[in-house]
């Protein structure tokens, strides 16, 4: 049975109005309406493992290379879990110190090193995501190899290749040595970089110029947006790896980037940004979007999405065809499962529970959502202190 929905592709080839935000908005609500109930699951119909009855919420989950460890982090600075998929058993820990509200977990190409970044409960730095503790530890023994106090952005390249965002510079790291091995200076660079899986490229946002914009078409047909933008929006462009070469600028204008990653097979660059607060015209709160760019030939795709929670995991399955993305509607949590050609939502899995439930299942959470896909297809959600498992 094929879902009655509406496409909510969203390009900015033209400059969003507030007549085209409701448009959009309109769409969405649309697409959600038309979800028929075989392609709705309620959290309570989820597949759940508690893994510890004592343990804290988690935060955020990672799989490891060998496809069945997931690693999950949880808040009070409790250890890292590693779970054997096979079996759903914490198999070790890692135990680390600080991160109150739980680190993101990201793991090495080679499954040698987890880099953590440091969350918030609460994120008042509205326009800009602020530089924040990145961490790198050994997998296996937990040793700290390198320790950043503040940077905005993190990202692994080809097997144990990492590089850090901070101040205008992207510094590649020796790991375990945790030396600088190089510095790549990317003027006005902004808040995000990501890494191609095979560590020829490196993606960074940051600021516009007046030349730049006019490669941008919604630019060039309207002249009074250049000024807004270049104070409140933000371009991506294409380095070379090693030497650090400039590629080329990706056509198109965005909101403040928060999020770059590739996609694993490296045909995608997934991009989330969200309006600066200037710029913010939707009524139903802060609206992030998803946009695609096809890789190497940095040309941005029409198909993208919507979500309204703030700074959202965008989760692709190991086969390339879907992406899983949080949203929530009036506070409601929920995962959207995209097609990620055309952006169709092909089911919506709820994730509302009564507080009451809520609190005696042990599955509070702070609003936010982390979800992993497993290479057999099956999701993985966290639910507080248990694993919710999603079968398509």
């Amino acid at each position: 049975m094929n879902l009655t929905t509406m496409n909510v592709s969203v390009t900015k080839r033209s400059i969003i109005t507030p007549e085209r935000l409701f448009v959009v908005a309109v769409l969405a609500l649309l697409t959600l309406l038309g979800v028929a109930q075989d392609h709705l699951t309620h959290q309570s119909q989820l597949r759940r493992v508690l893994l510890d009855r004592d343990g804290a919420m988690a935060t955020s989950l990672e799989l490891m290379p060998d496809g069945h460890t997931l690693v999950q982090a949880v808040v009070q600075g409790q250890p890292i879990n590693f779970i054997d998929t096979a079996t759903w058993t914490i198999t070790r820990r890692i135990d680390i110190t600080g991160f109150y509200a739980g680190p993101e977990v990201k793991c090495s190409r080679d499954g040698r090193f987890l880099h953590l970044r440091q969350q918030f409960y609460i994120d008042w730095s509205t326009n800009k995501d602020r530089a924040v503790e990145q961490r790198v530890i050994d997998a296996t023994t937990g040793s700290v190899v390198l320790q950043i106090d503040a940077a905005h952005d993190g990202a692994w390249g080809r097997d144990a290749q990492f590089a850090t965002l901070s101040g205008g510079e992207v510094t590649f790291w020796e790991l375990p040595a945790g030396k600088a091995a190089k510095v790549i200076r990317i003027e006005g660079a902004t808040n995000s970089i990501a890494i191609s899986p095979n560590g020829t490229l490196i993606a960074v946002s940051h600021h516009p110029t007046e030349q730049l914009l006019g490669t941008v078409p919604s630019m060039r047909s309207d002249k009074k947006a250049v000024k807004p933008a270049l104070k409140y929006r933000e371009m991506i462009s294409l380095y070379s790896l090693p030497d650090g070469n400039l590629l080329r600028t990706i056509p198109e204008i965005y909101d403040v980037v928060y999020d770059l990653e590739f996609t694993e097979q490296g045909d995608r660059l997934l991009v989330y940004s969200a309006p600066h607060s200037k710029m913010q015209v939707s009524a139903a709160g802060r609206q992030g979007y998803v946009n695609q760019i096809a890789i190497p030939s940095g040309e941005p795709l029409r198909a993208g999405f919507v979500s309204l929670m703030n700074e959202p995991s965008m989760e692709v399955s190991y086969d390339g065809k879907l992406m899983a993305l949080a949203s929530a509607d009036r506070g409601k949590r929920r995962i959207l499962i995209h097609r990620l050609e055309d952006g169709e939502v092909l089911h919506l899995i709820d994730l509302d529970a009564r507080f009451g439930e809520m609190m005696r299942s042990g599955e509070g959470h702070d609003g936010s959502v982390s979800q992993h896909w497993l290479p057999d297809g099956r999701l993985v959600i966290a639910l507080g202190k248990h694993l919710g498992i999603w079968q398509p």
